[in-house]
Formats: C-alpha cells, sequence, structure tokens
C-alpha cells in the first residue's frame, strides 16, 4: 500500500484478502472500521506494554530518598488496577544495580584480603583482628557523606573499596612489628606498648599523606570536581576514623584474642 492510502479509510476497506478457497474479498467484508483516539506509538518491554513517565531530580534532593518517596506515596494515594504493575527505571535501576554489584566486588575484596592476611600471618585469627578497622573505616565514611551533604553514589562507592586497601595498612603495620617483638620474647601487652610509640609516626604520615592528597578534590574546585567529590570525601572520612580508632581497638582486641589462647 501507498504511504498517502495509509490514512485513507476507504483504502484500508478496500485491502482484498484471500479466502480459504482463493476467493478474493474485501476488508470491509470481515471487519468493522470506526473512528476514534489511540496513542501514537505502543511501546513494549519484555512483552508487556508500558508507558514511561519521565522526571527530573531538583537540586538539593537525592536520588535514593525521592524513589523512597515516591513508592510511599504510591501505595498510599495510587489505587493501581488489577493487571498493571509500576516500576522505576533510568538512574533509579542503574544506581541499584551498582549497589548490588559494589556490594558483591567489597565481599570479594573482603575476601581477597582475609586470605592473604591469613598466608602472610599463618594465622586464622590476626587477619580478623586486622580487618576490624574495615567497619570502623565505613563508619566514618558514611559520616563524612551525612556532614557535608554528599550523596551516596557511585564514586562513594568507589571510595568505599579505596578505603578497604588504606585502611588495612595501619593494622598490618601495628601486627606486624607486635609480632616481632613477641618473637623476640616480649608478652602481648609489653609487644602492643612497645609497637604502639614505634610505629606511629609511619601511620600518621601514610594517613595525612593520603588525606592531604585527596583534599582538593573534596574541596570541589572546578564543576568537573563536583561530579566526584563523593569519593575523597569518603576516603577522608574513613581514613580519619579507622587511623585513630584502630590504635586502640586493634591492640585491645590482639590482647584479649591472645589472652585466650592461654
Amino acid at each position: 500500500m501507498e504511504e498517502g492510502n495509509k490514512t485513507n479509510v476507504n483504502s484500508l476497506k478496500d485491502i482484498m484478502l484471500t479466502d480459504a478457497k482463493g476467493n478474493k474479498i474485501p476488508l470491509s467484508a470481515i471487519a468493522r472500521f470506526e473512528s476514534g483516539s489511540g496513542p501514537v506509538e505502543i511501546k513494549r518491554e519484555d512483552k508487556k506494554r508500558i508507558i514511561k513517565v519521565t522526571a527530573g531530580i531538583a537540586e538539593g534532593f537525592a536520588l535514593g530518598d525521592v524513589v523512597r518517596d515516591l513508592n510511599e506515596r504510591i501505595k498510599k494515594e495510587v489505587s493501581i488496577p488489577e493487571g498493571y504493575e509500576y516500576s522505576f527505571g533510568g538512574q533509579a535501576t542503574q544506581m541499584t544495580d551498582t549497589v548490588v554489584q559494589m556490594a558483591k566486588a567489597m565481599l570479594l575484596a573482603l575476601l581477597f584480603m582475609y586470605m592473604i592476611l591469613a598466608s602472610l600471618y599463618n594465622s586464622l585469627t590476626q587477619p580478623l583482628i586486622l580487618m576490624l578497622s574495615v567497619p570502623l573505616a565505613i563508619i566514618g565514611s558514611f559520616l563524612a557523606l551525612l556532614i557535608t551533604g554528599q550523596q551516596l553514589d557511585i564514586m562513594a562507592m568507589i571510595g568505599f573499596l579505596m578505603v578497604l586497601g588504606l585502611v588495612a595498612k595501619n593494622g598490618i603495620l601495628l601486627i606486624d612489628f607486635t609480632n616481632k617483638m613477641r618473637g623476640e620474647g616480649m608478652s602481648a601487652r609489653d609487644a602492643l606498648l612497645h609497637a604502639g610509640p614505634v610505629r606511629l609516626r609511619p601511620i600518621l604520615m601514610t594517613t595525612f599523606a593520603m588525606i592531604f592528597g585527596m583534599l582538593p578534590l573534596a574541596l570541589g574546585f572546578g564543576e568537573s570536581a563536583l561530579r566526584t567529590q563523593s569519593m575523597p570525601i569518603a576516603v577522608i572520612g574513613g581514613l580519619i576514623t579507622s587511623t585513630f580508632l584502630t590504635l586502640v581497638v586493634i591492640p585491645v582486641v590482639y590482647e584479649w584474642a591472645e589472652g585466650r589462647k592461654k
């Protein structure tokens, strides 16, 4: 059919069809033609008809908060007919997928970290003691994001992954020197009291070097820097809390664990 006749009702009525006996019959003989309104196009996804509603997020609002509030209002105020459903797409779906993938990456990172430390120290408990610095760092990262008003986005999650490797080195510096002193005959407490002051300086030097290196990115100089600002803020927050809490928590847990062995 010519393009010009596709919008002509009479042309549609005259379309000839062939029946089972080979006879030609017009479409108007078996169909009823009515005028009405309908969608310009019909979109489908996974074999289901869909209607997309797009919207933007105003400045100052977080994507996660908007999605949560919309879900609550839809459940309270909208009566969805049977056979209909709604879902969020676009950035909301991407964020959900990203959170799942980053969570898997963090679990793998922790698993590999434990395996390496277990083989290094020939112990199953000492790697767990060292990894206590990880939750302390994550708490600091969340607090830093909360204080600065940053969103929990993909860049912040990359910052979490960076923190995992950075904070472990503080505990390694402390525990490694403590084990060395214990090998020379010191008790666990004496070895920790000796290792603390000796290792404090290199721990603080490496931590502050990383913090000051991240500071220009955290301050967000330039428009492009604002897009990645949450990553350095998460790293700085995690380093600050883990560094100072690690110097207290890890020695206490180490001595407690060694005492239980006796």
